[in-house]
């Protein structure tokens, strides 16, 4: 299993982000959505959320394991940039 990319990454509460993984899987594009908990601008931990039947949970667990480290630096910009976005936004609120 390989990932291909990953897109919508947003803030969904304070500390925490969800994104779409898409991987290639046997020769076919699945799509899993991973859960990231976070603080400040680090990603602490990844979880499994939604994903295509065609791939089992425990593989998408297996790859966040095997991955952890990987994945926290590809996300890492993209905490930045939400956590960035979201006190931008508060901020205009206030004025």
């Amino acid at each position: 299993m390989e990932l291909i990319r990953f897109t919508d990454f947003k803030l969904t509460e304070r500390n925490k982000a969800i994104a779409n993984m898409f991987f290639d899987h046997n020769g076919n594009e699945v799509m899993a959505q991973f859960i990231f908990y976070l603080q400040r601008d680090e990603c602490l931990g990844i979880r499994v959320g939604r994903h295509d039947g065609a791939v089992p949970t425990v593989e998408l667990e297996n790859y966040i394991n095997k991955n952890k480290p990987d994945l926290k630096k590809l996300v890492k910009p993209e905490v930045v940039r939400v956590k960035a976005e979201r006190l931008q936004m508060l901020a205009s609120e206030n004025s």
